[in-house]
């Protein structure tokens, strides 16, 4: 498991795209000298094209580059929204939320060069999700990854989105809940405040709820760290003076996510100056389930998904007492291994540790002996 902090680099990449003048621009240097263009990381890679429109080096071959990499984000950004745009407008699926990237450069960049995409992020209501499903299916996209029952309430609270691809390449993400945390109360709040998008039916999330989804989503640990959502916080900052600090207050509450999001926001005022006021740090570290948030936090930083998930399951249906949350562990397997009843739970144990000892068989052997099987 990655981490999800910025290392030393890649905070002065930030500074560079973030910071104004002379401090970015001495952001920028120190960030050159230190770096081998050739092999800058694939987050790293993700900020270029923000520099491009926050420091001007003419001069900078390197600097040149930053601007080829806009020119391409710019081409692919429009390429893909002009294609899907047509499909989101006519989808008679109710109320579609743009999340994420492409809610940030249209609220707040205002440019579709400077953030690099890789897939189009939605939130429709849960009930929507059938005709959702039927319609994308109709129209040439296909279910990648995590496959699940949508008609099944219990896969819907444990999942929060599926990935859609399309023969174009294109990539959608439909959400259900607006955070992989999975909140009901959160998700119909997100949907009834989000604001219409100008000239079409789409909507936009509230500002606070943009900052909630980029602070927890961006402190999670991953191969490829996600540090862009450090841009995107402060991007929306600066434009957002009068920001519902309340708001957020609330929803981190409702869903059991204020440890994550408060330290996301201390870290953007200490590094990058963010006004965040500290009133709003303090309530969120005052929170009744700040214990059990905090056992989960651990576990996802240290790579244990499944022990978080296990918090996150507790969390959401309110067993916060420790011999509640033991009782929850068979429930819990039988809805992540999508079992029909917790009595297949040792079973399919058995089929879970033969299947990875199989692999790691079949790693071990030589190139060439690998189509030798020891399982029917």
């Amino acid at each position: 498991m990655g981490n999800c902090w910025p290392n030393q680099e890649q905070t002065k990449l930030l500074q560079a795209c973030l910071f104004s003048g002379s401090c970015a621009k001495k952001a920028w240097e120190d960030w050159a000298k230190q770096i081998n263009f050739d092999k800058i990381d694939h987050a790293s890679y993700k900020l270029l094209p923000l520099i491009s429109r926050n420091v001007d080096l003419p001069e900078d071959p390197l600097f040149e580059k930053c601007k080829g990499v806009y020119r391409r984000t710019w081409a692919e950004n429009h390429l893909h929204w002009n294609k899907i745009l047509p499909f989101l407008t006519q989808a008679n699926i109710g109320k579609i939320v743009l999340l994420k990237g492409m809610a940030m450069v249209l609220e707040y960049y205002r440019d579709f060069g400077v953030r690099v995409m890789g897939d189009i992020d939605i939130l429709i209501a849960k009930e929507q999700l059938p005709i959702a499903y039927d319609l994308l299916s109709q129209a040439g996209w296909e279910q990648k990854y995590t496959r699940i029952d949508i008609h099944n309430p219990e896969h819907l609270s444990r999942w929060h989105a599926l990935n859609f691809s399309h023969p174009s390449k294109m990539q959608l993400d439909v959400h259900w809940s607006f955070i992989e945390e999975n909140c009901p109360a959160l998700d119909r709040a997100v949907l009834k405040n989000a604001r219409p998008y100008r000239g079409t039916s789409l909507y936009t999330p509230d500002p606070a709820d943009l900052l909630l989804q980029a602070c927890i989503h961006g402190v999670k640990p991953s191969p490829v760290p996600l540090i862009r959502w450090v841009a995107d916080a402060v991007t929306l900052l600066k434009q957002e003076k009068s920001l519902n600090w309340d708001r957020l207050i609330e929803l981190a509450k409702i869903s059991s996510i204020c440890l994550p999001v408060s330290l996301a926001l201390q870290y953007l005022s200490q590094q990058f100056n963010a006004p965040i006021p500290q009133r709003v740090v303090e309530k969120l570290r005052a929170a009744p389930s700040i214990r059990l948030q905090y056992l989960e936090y651990r576990a996802t930083q240290r790579g244990f998904i499944h022990l978080a998930g296990w918090h996150r399951f507790c969390l959401n249906r309110g067993h916060l007492t420790l011999s509640h949350q033991i009782l929850q562990i068979p429930k819990y397997l039988q809805i992540t291994a999508r079992l029909k009843s917790p009595w297949q739970i040792p079973f399919y144990g058995v089929y879970w540790i033969l299947k990875r000892l199989y692999r790691k068989g079949r790693s071990l052997l030589p190139r060439g002996q690998k189509k030798c099987t020891f399982l029917p």
